[in-house]
């Protein structure tokens, strides 16, 4: 699984739009609980939730970091591993 993100802009404020791509079903009940549950029609293969200040991008990303180790980070692209794979 991976994590990209990209500023766009609502009613004039600026917002995060955080997704994740390429999750599995053993993904989807962990990305339903933090509101990554959001489809976009150009991405069949990802899910996405708007961020509205740091503070809950910042909280969000130490929660899914408490359950998703860090792969690698290129760039917007985050690559993450469940923990409990080896």
């Amino acid at each position: 699984m991976f994590m990209t993100a990209g500023r766009i802009k609502i009613n004039g404020k600026p917002a995060l739009k955080l997704y994740m791509h390429e999750f599995d079903r053993k993904d989807e009940d962990f990305l339903d609980k933090l509101g990554i549950d959001q489809q976009d029609e150009e991405m069949e293969d990802a899910r996405y939730i708007l961020v509205h200040s740091q503070d809950d991008f910042l909280a969000l990303r130490e929660t899914i970091f408490q359950s998703y180790d860090l792969v690698s980070e290129k760039g917007p692209i985050v690559t993450l591993k469940r923990k409990e794979e080896d």
